[in-house]
């Protein structure tokens, strides 16, 4: 509420006669506090002040409501922080990362990974304060600094440093593999929480709602009858997906229900905001009859912040910017709460689940893809100069790499994880239409690096979740993507779906959506406008920085005022741009598109019409030739496509 009103300030005149001062307001009469607040403006009085002044009422008359929400954000923002051990195993495995993607351009250890490394080293056994810091640091400090530190104290490189980037990754496998059994014997699966916050587990609250209800309001939510949170799980499990440790916490509700969120300290403010366009897509999706005809609905996964900054009784906050980002709960950062459903699996998942039960290596697709792509030998890797060698030689090793690596991985996975054909057949339809889904929302926003560990699919429902789900932007604000593939539909994914549901269930999936984009009173241009606004006001970009503080703008920070700023190519031109692109492209993947493109010119004039364009910036915004749904998915599946893109992406799964 206090969001909505601060948005909401930014639009109303200023009034130099009202001041705000939360005390003129008595408890008799808390309207006069509403009327005041609605009288402000941005201008006047900042929105954060604006919010400050409201949440005091708040406190004033709901003080035990305030003094539950400080409890639980203090536990929840300090207590459920991953070990040590856990940080440092995804630091060594994002490094192993690194080291496959530079496999196809040298052999020598790049300068970026020496750079990391050293920082790496510097900062991570520089915690003193706990027991549990200084016993990581007497077990791992002397071996790793020895193993993977590049300079000394002095600054002069060491002679123990890996010389060539083989060497170095051999060594941070080895540290992976360690790290993961030093992992799961001192973090067992499953935690206590009266060990882990006592404070939480004798938490009684009365006033709370369930966490799911602060965003989900669909149309059979009842206001007079909330979900009030009855208590927290006494069992924390441990969500380990692609060597992340994410505690899990099991909210029960008053009426028995309990929905699973986990505790994680990654800024998601981006997927936040595409979560809120799911939810407003299946709106649209729900008013559509060739949509409710095939279930198709997004699958929007509740995300809350949560301020790790100090409140006291009266509800002021001591950090009131809340703009303090951590990348550790303890340290005073900001925290989410993420919905998460135990059955989810990653696609990464069922290949290393699969390989680990033939007794293989999961890094010897990765380890084989990047000796071909490097040409004969690893020495004669710096020899190949041109980029068509280069890309030769990835499509040879592409090939061979799909030799190794079986395409009905998936299909044996999910095979043996459901217990009759009749739960594999509902399984794949509902698979087929959430993925449908996914494959248009990544396609209309240009969505890239969709590694089969960002691609969670639950085996009870077959919904699917993409992890860091948003869209990327250049140095000049346009939506950007440089990969090869429009979406991922690689091998595995290809034989579960069959060719019959790829080309059939699939392609008529995503025709629906486009149509339902395009019905009637949709407003999908202005929706469109309104995430991409967002995005662009928040983005920490040079190029953003001088467009929002150029003269064109009213101020550099984000206002309405900005998106009616006249103006050539700044803000409000950029968001018009990225709206149009995403237009043409859902025009492309309508049913009707030929017949639709005759009236397109009426459509893209509506969204350009407030937009001075400049000559120079019309064909390289929107006038470039996008491609029909079947040449998407061609692409998609084409080897030589596939095999340009990073080995990380694992394009032969």
């Amino acid at each position: 509420a206090a969001a909505a009103a601060a948005a909401k300030v930014n639009d109303l005149q200023s009034d130099p006669t009202i001041v705000l001062n939360a005390s003129d307001a008595s408890e008799d009469e808390p309207d006069l506090f509403h009327e005041r607040f609605a009288r402000l403006s941005s201008l006047a009085i900042p929105a954060i002040d604006c919010v400050r002044a409201l949440r005091e009422i708040i406190g004033k008359h709901h003080f035990h409501l305030v003094l539950e929400v400080e409890q639980l954000i203090k536990e929840l923002s300090s207590r459920f922080s991953p070990g040590p051990e856990e940080r440092l195993l995804q630091i060594v495995h994002a490094l192993l990362n690194k080291c496959w993607k530079a496999y196809p351009q040298t052999t020598s250890v790049p300068s970026i990974l020496k750079r990391d490394l050293q920082g790496i080293c510097d900062v991570i056994f520089n915690d003193e304060r706990t027991s549990a810091s200084r016993r990581f640091n007497a077990r791992y400090r002397e071996r790793f600094e020895n193993d993977l530190l590049p300079r000394d104290s002095s600054g002069n490189p060491k002679e123990s440093f890996p010389t060539t980037l083989d060497e170095l990754t051999s060594r941070l496998k080895w540290w992976r593999t360690t790290l993961r059994a030093d992992v799961d014997w001192l973090f067992p699966h499953d935690l206590m929480l009266e060990r882990e916050a006592p404070n939480l587990a004798a938490m009684q609250p009365q006033f709370l709602d369930m966490p799911s209800n602060l965003v989900n309001l669909e149309s059979d939510f009842d206001p007079y009858r909330p979900h009030r949170l009855a208590m927290i799980g006494r069992t924390v499990s441990i969500s380990r997906r692609d060597c992340q440790a994410d505690r899990r916490l099991e909210f029960v509700g008053m009426d028995g229900k309990t929905q699973l969120f986990l505790v994680q300290t990654a800024p998601k403010r981006s997927t936040e905001r595409m979560m809120h366009f799911y939810r407003q897509m299946n709106s649209l999706l729900a008013r559509h009859a060739e949509s409710r005809r095939r279930h198709l609905r997004y699958r929007a996964p509740t995300l809350l912040p949560v301020w790790s900054g100090s409140t006291n009784a009266s509800g002021s906050v001591d950090n009131h910017r809340g703009d303090c980002l951590s990348s550790s709960m303890g340290s005073g950062g900001r925290s989410w709460l993420v919905e998460d459903d135990a059955s989810h699996a990653s696609l990464l998942e069922a290949f290393e689940i699969t390989y680990a039960r033939h007794g293989r290596d999961v890094d010897v697709p990765l380890r084989h893809f990047a000796k071909l792509a490097l040409g004969t030998g690893m020495e004669h890797a710096d020899d190949m100069q041109t980029d068509a060698q280069r890309h030769d030689a990835c499509c040879h090793a592409y090939e061979d790499t799909c030799k190794i690596v079986s395409e009905n991985l998936l299909s044996q996975y999910m095979y043996k994880t459901l217990p009759t054909c009749n739960h594999l057949w509902s399984f794949k339809r509902s698979f087929l239409a959430h993925y449908a889904l996914s494959v248009f929302s990544g396609n209309l926003f240009i969505v890239g690096h969709r590694t089969p560990s960002r691609l969670l699919l639950s085996r009870n429902s077959g919904a699917v979740v993409q992890v860091d789900f948003f869209p990327n932007y250049g140095a000049n604000g346009l939506l950007e993507n440089a990969e090869a593939v429009p979406f991922r539909l690689t091998r595995n994914l290809h034989t579960f779906l069959t060719p019959f549901g790829v080309d059939g269930g699939m392609a008529v999936a995503i025709g629906a959506a486009a149509q339902a984009i395009f019905q009637s009173h949709s407003c999908a241009n202005s929706r469109f406008a309104l995430l991409f606004r967002d995005e662009l006001c928040t983005w920490r970009s040079p190029s953003m920085r001088e467009m929002l503080d150029s003269k064109n703008t009213v101020s550099p920070s984000p206002s309405v005022q900005l998106y009616h700023t006249p103006g050539s190519f700044k803000l409000r031109d950029v968001i018009h741009a990225n709206a149009r692109a995403c237009a043409i492209r859902a025009i492309r993947m309508h049913p009707e598109c030929s017949a639709l493109m005759a009236d397109v010119t009426s459509l893209l004039n509506d969204i350009v019409t407030s937009a001075p364009w400049r000559s120079g910036h019309r064909s390289a915004i929107g006038d470039e030739e996008e491609e029909s749904l079947d040449a998407l998915m061609q692409v998609a599946t084409q080897p030589r496509a596939l095999s340009a893109m990073e080995s990380t992406w694992m394009p032969w799964l």
